[in-house]
């Protein structure tokens, strides 16, 4: 029952990697295509310049291969040719350091990152200066250009990491998710059958003598599927609810929007509340259930009334004494949703608050912004829940 998040597939860290050696190939061709217009244009003087140049172009071209090496080769070359005592004359390599001080600053150690940045940088303005002064406007853009360049790496590392905590606190709420879901079926479809065989059970043994043959073994019947209750609960519902609570302590998951709209949900919540209606009353219970108009229910509101409505009428029918209740489905603050339930319970002022189905209502409803309240007024015992919709 574990939520930490799936590390990422191989094919994806691959498809990662391609993408990236794209984004680098054609910031070389741009590089390479500026290069070489200038190269068209500028006489390169001292001849042992074409050295410097090859160099650049090599490693421009490498960029999409191996980043780290080449933007350290770029990022040193800008430092020789600028401290060099002897003028160069020929084409800006400008473009190319630039990129690979976004590069650096966006994926590789972010320390060392800021180190080489820095250096290239001091390096520039001294180089500059001793050019052209310490305060001339040229000395100061070739700096300023270069400490934009390292930001602009820096803003898309901040950006990028963000996204990969959105996607892993999204698969962190997705498995959640999928785990409430199946602790959910568990509960309602075994549990909450074995309780209803329970009560059947104790109904047929009542329609008998009290000491006959079929009554014992009614009597059998029952002990054996509460005993398959008991560890049902004890063994797999409890400890599996437990797993959860403490993974959602020791988890900050970010709510994630689900994208929402408006639909008619009529037809099958009244399906759903005819049918709890017949279930209820197969157990002697007196009542009738009664719904709003909902033509117009929240797309997510509306997944979760059907287990909402399933899990009311289990619990009158669990902790509920036969008679009269009542179950009614209202709009709320617009497209959300009031439901109330009541009935009498079995024994006297007692509260079923913390039951599993309960709390695993309650889960869901928190991740929506939905509240839950019980009370206890005699032997009446209600639940309201409200869920406002967020469109």
């Amino acid at each position: 029952m574990s939520i930490r998040p799936k590390p990422l597939s191989l094919a994806h860290a691959v498809s990662d990697m391609d993408k990236r050696r794209q984004f680098d190939l054609v910031f070389a061709v741009l590089c390479v295509a500026f290069f070489g217009l200038e190269l068209s244009t500028i006489v390169v003087d001292p001849p042992f310049a074409w050295i410097m140049y090859a160099i650049y172009v090599v490693a421009v071209c490498c960029m999409p291969v191996v980043y780290a090496p080449s933007a350290l080769a770029l990022c040193a070359l800008s430092l020789v040719m600028n401290l060099i005592p002897q003028d160069v004359s020929g084409p800006s390599i400008e473009w190319g350091v630039w990129y690979a001080l976004i590069v650096l600053a966006l994926r590789w150690h972010k320390w060392p990152a800021f180190c080489v940045a820095m250096t290239v940088i001091v390096g520039r303005y001294i180089g500059a200066a001793l050019a052209w002064g310490w305060l001339e406007a040229s000395t100061l853009g070739i700096t300023w250009l270069c400490v934009l360049a390292y930001l602009i790496g820096v803003g898309l590392r901040v950006w990028k990491h963000q996204v990969q905590r959105r996607q892993r606190d999204l698969a962190l709420t997705e498995q959640r998710e999928r785990q409430i879901h199946m602790l959910r079926i568990m509960h309602d479809s075994v549990a909450g059958t074995l309780s209803v065989a329970v009560l059947r059970c104790r109904n047929a043994r009542a329609t008998v003598p009290e000491r006959s043959s079929q009554a014992n073994e009614w009597e059998q019947v029952e002990v054996l599927i509460s005993k398959a209750l008991l560890d049902i609960r004890s063994e797999i519902i409890e400890p599996a609810w437990k797993l959860l609570d403490g993974a959602e302590e020791a988890e900050e998951v970010e709510k994630v929007e689900v994208p929402r709209q408006v639909v008619d949900i009529s037809h099958a919540l009244s399906e759903r509340l005819d049918y709890t209606d017949e279930f209820l009353a197969a157990l002697g219970y007196e009542g009738r259930s009664l719904m709003g108009d909902m033509t117009r229910c929240d797309s997510v509101v509306a997944a979760m009334l059907p287990d909402i409505i399933t899990e009311l009428g289990t619990n009158i029918a669990k902790h509920g004494a036969p008679g009269e209740y009542a179950l009614v489905v209202q709009p709320y603050q617009g497209e959300g949703v009031r439901v109330t339930s009541s009935n009498i319970l079995a024994t006297h002022g007692e509260q079923r608050g913390s039951s599993y189905g309960l709390r695993l209502m309650e889960s869901r409803l928190q991740a929506i912004n939905g509240q839950a309240h019980y009370g206890v007024d005699g032997d009446e015992w209600t639940i309201a829940i409200q869920i406002p919709s967020q469109q």
